[in-house]
Formats: C-alpha cells, sequence, structure tokens
C-alpha cells in the first residue's frame, strides 16, 4: 500500500468549532424545500434531457453521438442530484410529491432504485465516518486493520470496487448494475422498460444512454468521494463520534469552478446538507454564503487535490490518514 504522508491527530476537534446552536439555528432558516423553484429547477433539467436525448436518436454517427452524450452526462449528473434531494423530501414542499417523483425519475429515466437510494444514503447520514459502523454507503469505508484481517477474496473485491484506478471505473458499474438486484419488482419494471425503450430506439441512441450512464456515475463517485475523503480527515469511535462534527470536519467544501456549478446545484456544499439534509440544493450555496463565519474552519478541497485524493482506499487510524491502495495489492 502506498503510504500517505503523515498526518497530524486531532484529539479535539471542538476547539475550532463555532457554537453547535449558533449554527443549527442558521442553516434552519433555509431548511425550507419551494415547490415551485423545485419545479422550475426540474421542468429546465428535463428539457436539457428531452433535447438530449433526441439529439441523440438523431445522431448521423458515433463521433456526434460522443458529444452528446458528454453533455447528456451532466444533465445526468445534475438531474441525480435533484433526484438525491427527493431521497431526502427537501426538493418539493410535500413529501408525497418527493417520494412520487422520485420514483418516477428513478425507474423510468436514471434507472435507479429509489428505495435503494433512500435507505442507504439515509443510512449514511446517520453513520458518516463512524468506525463502528458497516461505511458501505461511503468511499474508503475500511480500515488498513479490517483489510489485513479480511479474507483474500474480500481484499481482492474491495480492491475491484475501491483501490486505484477501479474506484472511477469498476465501482460505477458495479452500482449501475447493483441497480437490478436492490431494486422493488415495480422499480424492476420502470428500470426493464427505461431499457428496453433504449434498444428499441437503436444503436446509436443506445449507446448515448449507455455512455452518458458511466460517465455521470463515474463523475458521481467522484464528488462522493471527496465529500469525505481528504487529507486530515474526522473519522471516529462510537464513543467518540458526533453528528455535528462529522457534518463541520468530515465533510467538505469542494470548491467546483464557478463555471461548472449549474451541474452540481451546490451539492459542493456538502457541509450544509450533513447538517441538515432538508435545506434543499437550490438553497445550500446562499445557505453557506450567509453564514461564512461559521463555516471558517470547514475542510476545503481544490480541484487540484481531486486526483490525489482519488487514490485513497483506505484508512490508517494510528495516523489519522487515508491511505492508497493500489492494484499491485491483490497480489500480497
Amino acid at each position: 500500500m502506498d503510504q500517505a504522508r503523515p498526518q497530524a491527530q486531532n484529539g479535539d476537534f471542538k476547539k475550532d468549532l463555532p457554537s453547535k446552536t449558533a449554527v443549527y439555528e442558521h442553516v434552519q432558516k433555509y431548511a425550507k424545500p419551494c415547490s415551485w423553484t423545485a419545479a422550475w429547477w426540474l421542468i429546465q433539467t428535463m428539457a436539457l434531457w428531452g433535447v438530449l436525448n433526441a439529439a441523440a436518436f438523431f445522431c448521423p454517427n458515433y463521433w456526434m453521438a460522443t458529444i452528446v452524450a458528454g453533455l447528456m452526462s451532466l444533465v445526468r449528473l445534475r438531474l441525480f442530484i435533484l433526484y438525491h434531494d427527493m431521497g431526502h423530501n427537501s426538493f418539493f414542499g410535500t413529501d408525497k410529491l418527493n417520494q412520487r417523483v422520485g420514483y418516477f425519475i428513478g425507474s423510468f429515466v436514471l434507472g435507479h432504485s429509489f428505495s435503494y437510494w433512500v435507505r442507504g444514503h439515509n443510512y449514511h447520514h446517520k453513520n458518516a465516518n463512524n468506525l463502528d459502523k458497516k461505511l458501505f454507503a461511503q468511499t474508503a469505508p475500511w480500515s488498513i486493520e479490517q483489510y489485513q484481517k479480511a479474507p483474500r477474496w474480500q481484499r481482492m473485491l474491495y480492491t475491484t470496487v475501491y483501490g486505484w484506478p477501479f474506484l472511477i471505473t469498476a465501482c460505477p458499474l458495479y452500482f449501475i448494475f447493483l441497480q437490478f438486484v436492490v431494486c422493488t419488482w415495480a422499480e424492476l419494471l420502470g428500470i426493464l422498460c427505461t431499457w428496453s425503450f433504449a434498444i428499441w430506439m437503436g444503436p446509436v441512441y443506445l449507446y448515448c444512454r449507455a455512455v452518458s450512464t458511466v460517465v455521470a456515475a463515474s463523475l458521481g463517485i467522484i464528488f462522493f468521494h471527496v465529500q469525505h475523503t481528504f487529507d486530515n480527515p474526522y473519522r471516529r469511535h462510537n464513543h467518540n463520534w458526533d453528528y455535528f462534527e462529522t457534518a463541520m470536519k468530515g465533510s467538505s467544501f469542494f470548491m467546483v469552478p464557478r463555471w461548472f456549478r449549474y451541474w452540481t446545484c451546490g451539492i459542493e456544499y456538502h457541509h450544509v446538507h450533513h447538517i441538515n439534509s432538508r435545506v434543499p440544493s437550490y438553497r445550500l450555496a446562499i445557505c453557506h454564503d450567509l453564514g461564512l463565519n461559521y463555516f471558517a474552519t470547514v475542510p476545503r478541497v481544490l480541484p487540484s487535490q481531486v486526483w490525489r485524493g482519488l487514490r485513497y482506499s483506505l484508512y490508517d487510524e494510528l495516523r489519522n490518514a487515508f491511505v492508497a491502495l493500489m492494484p499491485l495489492d491483490l497480489f500480497p
């Protein structure tokens, strides 16, 4: 395993944190979904999706289809973030509308199990960075000790899913095909209809849908990875773990370039999202910007740091640092 440079231990994160009460009160002011704003965000996203689907159908060759597939990947990423909000009941103003639209988009647009997403992602919010919980819902979930104690076949599977460079290749494919296993029968019917329609529309259209699905999944994995896996991390055993601390010190502010923010819908303000998941994506930015004094100590991740961070696959508890797990480690 490729060792990261040593990190200083952080025994007491509370010393440089603002008042928990003050932060919660500030964030709570923005935890108010607006169905009209949500509808506008969804309408413009689905309009882009429709235009690009039409373009995919009429593409004369695979060169043009590749460009269309790239644009579809960005729209798909944006749509998934809105869908993610629906899983928290934070996008529309009513839970019923969030659930119904979420199921429809998951099954008939994204090919994704909404029920499994809600269960798994809510578990992640309740247990992120807790070393005594199964961290299957986040990247780099194992410690070095867990990896060394695991049977060889489990180490090989872990490396294939989370090790570099599999994290942005095999891992997205794993989660795409997982949807066919974890979904309900109704969701499975919708997902099969979605892909059957893509096949019926012809090989070029199918190519666009398949490529955009894989690329968007890879982008999503990258975003999800840098939100909790960075230098000087916060991971604690249950007796020392704190929900507020894991939001403020174990969740990052990803410094996304301004030109890319339309596609990310504010999910880069992940610390705000973990403080209160009821803050909709369209209010994350203003919540952060009007509370800069509260979020001064939140870890920042620059785009230039992403490439190095993608190599982090295991947590070294003794040094409070992530380390890289390389393909050669498949054969210790």
